[in-house]
């Protein structure tokens, strides 16, 4: 059997349907029928050829999952040749290693991966670029090593295992054995060719081969994947794609269910709704096999795309309570078990049986015994051929019968489901003789406030033959303070604990390392404490967090143009400081080019320089949802918005006794920008009275996210005026590019740059937020002054004033435009300047207020 030939047998006839697919970065689609894939094998296959690529030699792919390292996997197989597949995430150092132990005579790479390598190796073969089998610059042309001595054409792959508790091994499968166990999974998981899978799992892994590669090609199903792997880029998948089979590792169901659940209770109504019908679907379930949870809790399968029928769990033990969320949502979610040597899946839930306690029980074919230590011995027909160049770690793995030693603690229940209950090599052993899961301590110490990963590892004693529980754990701050805080929380939480639970010692790193899985390597964490300096460690890590907030800090201090030693921790970036809806996204902007990090999702009206600082280190807590409802602000207008407004422009202008002075500073062509003071709610709209149709149709303002409610006046309101979100936190970056593209669209906006309407009617400081939007999109600056509003409608004021009963006359109001400002030449701080001082002459010349009478009689 060989891969290829299976898969090309498969889906010949139907050349058209959909194969593989992927999003980029930039929104743009990249797709490939099954006849595309054919295609594209044949070409990569001749490349290999031509460039002396002989059957039995082995390839190296080393790239992220794309369709085509798909493509690339196939073409290796079709020449009869083995691949060898490495962790794209891996460092430079750590390929070459794999790429040497392996002894290829070609690689294929992505740039990405050939980007990591400062000074590349100067291999005697060549190395492809994977997206058009082209030979990267600097690299051979063909192949000029000695011919391979153990050409091995039936071994279709060598995957390196994830080396939880030793140096990675290189695991050999036949073609056989893989199409065999994908053959077998895909009749007893009911999997079939309308299926779509989405790929969020790394291909070069053995869960990955069966699940993304083999089993939907197999059957002529469909696998879309994603450029860059992210929460917003995964969810858009979901919306767009709606996949039917997602696999997985734990951890991801796990942060999956955490956000589903962080949205649930932030309504109290839903929370409630949650809290009621959840134990009554999970138990309906139970009992008899109803999915009342799909109906409920439909809103859940929708934000999965709505059409995903199968969830795969492997790679290791899933939480029961996650298990159970799923499981009473309605969805099927198949928890597995299996080793890189023995496939994925050899234990699993079948659809007519799924627990969520337990990992199934043995797939067809598959024998399972509990060894004397209590580990899992396996026999399978779909096992490794062996270690690669290692007969002494191949004998090892197996006992003397024959059986597969997993490593893995289980046991099996009167049902015949097996119960993965932790690591044999990884066990602490007590100077009691008893043996301890490192998983079992976690959990007592999972919530430790302040902590954000936390691992326990037995830690060898001295001359004595146990172990000492050691935490290795990774803050969240990243201070001297926030360290010797976890310190006491980790002596006071273990003082609750019986004696073998307690951490004798807590090392702080700024990483837990771990697979390509998400399993930590404790092996690593465990030669780290035997052989590092913690102190050097600790002060490390106290450094960095001090840069950040030094940086931080720094850079508010720019944003706001203010003396940074005026900085402190505690200081309310949105009240304390002069910025402004439109300066938050330059901060955000600044502060992601700097640390890498979208701090918008954080702000809120009373974030201070700390919560900054938190969210850049990992640790904040996203809570601005402005602009998520889907809408795109502003909205175009209708003829229906523009009766609304000239309805309202109506009752103004005999309401009240109106004038408007520099209307001609007004542009008739181009985007603009107007900045004037701020003294009532409706500014806005006495702004207004001075433009056109033309140009009122193309105008928008900021107003208060508190405006935007959903009933049909709110409605009108918000699409008639134009209206886009902010608050004391900030407006959503999609809605400023929106502003920026209005304004190349010759929209004009409304901006009041005091940031707040004024107390007492008088114009004060601005803040620099339309400089910077006017800098950046060339649009002029029209200054204006609105007289008179403040009387009409002051900010204590729950209602505007229609008549002025104490003197018996029509309030007076004015809005005065001055000259165009161009923002040609200038830098933010003298544009803001010169805007602030021109609305303060305007304010001179024009003002009613009792502190200006005296001047403008003069």
């Amino acid at each position: 059997m060989n891969i290829f030939e299976t898969i090309y047998e498969c889906n010949i006839n139907h050349p058209s349907k959909l194969a593989l697919s992927v999003t980029m970065d930039d929104g743009s689609t990249r797709a490939y029928t099954y006849g595309d894939v054919f295609s594209k094998v044949a070409e990569y296959a001749d490349r290999l050829l031509s460039s002396g690529v002989r059957e039995g030699d082995r390839v190296a792919i080393a790239c992220e999952g794309s369709p085509e390292w798909t493509i690339a996997f196939l073409a290796v197989c079709k020449i009869k040749c083995t691949a060898a597949l490495i962790d794209a995430s891996l460092g430079a150092e750590e390929l070459k290693s794999f790429i040497d132990r392996s002894d290829v005579r070609a690689a294929f790479l992505s740039p990405k991966t050939f980007g990591k390598f400062t000074n590349f190796p100067d291999y005697r073969f060549p190395v492809f670029n994977v997206y058009d089998c082209t030979v990267f610059d600097g690299c051979k042309n063909s192949v000029e090593e000695e011919p391979t001595v153990d050409p091995a054409p039936e071994i279709a792959t060598i995957i390196y295992s994830s080396g939880t508790t030793r140096r990675a091994a290189g695991i050999m499968h036949t073609h056989d054995s893989l199409i065999k166990t994908t053959q077998m999974t895909l009749n007893v998981q009911e999997l079939v060719e309308t299926d779509r899978y989405l790929a969020i799992i790394p291909n070069s892994h053995i869960y990955g081969v069966i699940c993304l590669v083999l089993g939907p090609h197999i059957i002529g199903a469909d696998v879309h994947y994603i450029e860059t792997l992210g929460a917003e880029a995964i969810l858009k998948a979901f919306k767009e794609y709606k996949p039917t089979v997602l696999s997985a590792v734990p951890k991801v169901y796990e942060l999956f269910m955490a956000q589903i659940l962080r949205k649930i209770n932030e309504n109290p109504v839903t929370a409630l709704m949650f809290k009621t019908f959840y134990p009554i679907c999970e138990k309906a379930r139970r009992k008899n096999g109803k999915l009342l949870g799909k109906k409920i809790f439909k809103s859940i399968h929708d934000g999965f795309g709505g059409s995903l029928r199968v969830l795969c769990s492997a790679g290791a033990p899933i939480k029961k309570e996650v298990a159970d969320f799923y499981y009473a949502a309605g969805f099927n979610i198949m928890i597995t078990y299996g080793a890189s040597e023995t496939n994925i899946p050899t234990i699993g839930n079948t659809p007519e049986d799924i627990t969520t306690d337990t990992c199934g029980v043995p797939y067809p074919a598959i024998s399972l015994k509990i060894s004397d230590e209590g580990e899992m011995l396996i026999k399978s027909p779909y096992m490794m051929v062996g270690y690669f160049r290692d007969e002494e770690a191949t004998k090892e793995a197996f006992d003397k019968d024959g059986w597969f030693k997993t490593g893995d603690l289980g046991s099996i229940d009167e049902k015949g489901h097996v119960h993965v209950t932790g690591r044999l090599k990884e066990n602490i052993v007590l100077a009691t003789g008893k043996k301890i899961a490192p998983d079992d301590i976690e959990e007592k110490y999972s919530d430790l406030p302040g902590v954000k990963e936390l691992v326990i590892c037995g830690i060898p004693v001295n001359n004595a033959d146990y172990d000492e529980v050691q935490a290795f754990v990774v803050p969240e701050r990243l201070s001297a303070e926030s360290l010797e805080k976890i310190r006491r929380e980790i002596t006071e939480r273990g003082a609750t604990l019986i004696q073998n639970m307690r951490i004798a010692k807590t090392h702080f790193v700024e990483k837990i390392p771990r697979t390509s899985l998400q399993k930590p390597k404790r092996y690593l964490l465990k030669k780290k404490a035997l052989e590092g300096d913690d102190a050097a460690d600790e002060k490390m890590i106290e450094q960095k967090g001090a840069d950040i907030e030094s940086k931080v800090t720094a850079t508010v201090a720019k944003i706001a143009n203010a003396d940074v030693n005026d900085i402190s921790l505690s200081t309310k970036v949105f009240s304390d400081l002069a910025i402004d809806s439109l300066s938050s996204i330059t901060l955000a902007m600044e502060l992601e080019d700097e640390f890498k990090v979208n701090i918008e999702p954080y702000y809120h009206e009373d974030m201070t320089v700390a919560d900054i600082v938190e969210a850049v280190e990992g640790n904040g807590k996203q809570v601005n949802s402005i602009g998520k409802s889907g809408v795109s602000y502003p909205q175009d207008k209708n003829a229906g918005d523009y009766a609304a407004y000239k309805l309202f422009k109506g009752l103004a202008k005999g309401l009240y006794k109106t004038e408007i002075r520099g209307a001609e500073n007004i542009p008739e062509n181009g985007g603009f920008i107007i900045c004037a003071n701020h003294v009532s709610k409706i500014d806005f709209l006495f702004i207004s009275l001075a433009l056109s149709k033309e140009r009122y149709m193309k105008l928008c303002c900021m107003a208060k996210k508190e405006l935007f409610r959903n009933d049909p006046f709110s409605r009108k309101l918000i699409k008639s005026a134009g209206m886009v979100p902010v608050d004391r936190g900030g407006m959503n970056s999609s809605s400023m590019e929106n502003i920026k593209k209005r304004l190349k669209e010759n929209w004009g906006v409304i901006i009041h740059p005091e940031g707040t309407r004024s107390e007492d009617g008088v114009f004060r400081k601005i803040k620099n937020g339309a400089s910077t939007l006017a800098i950046e999109t060339g649009a002029p600056i029209i200054p204006a002054y609105v007289d008179g509003a403040y009387n009409i409608f002051p900010k204590s004021g729950k209602m505007p004033k229609f008549y002025d009963w104490k003197h018996n006359k029509k309030f007076r109001l004015s809005v005065t435009f001055g000259k165009p400002i161009s923002p040609d030449g200038l830098t933010t701080e003298e544009l803001t300047a010169e805007i602030e001082r021109a609305i303060s002459v305007l304010q001179d010349e024009n003002s009613t207020l009792p502190q200006f009478q005296s001047h403008n009689a003069e």
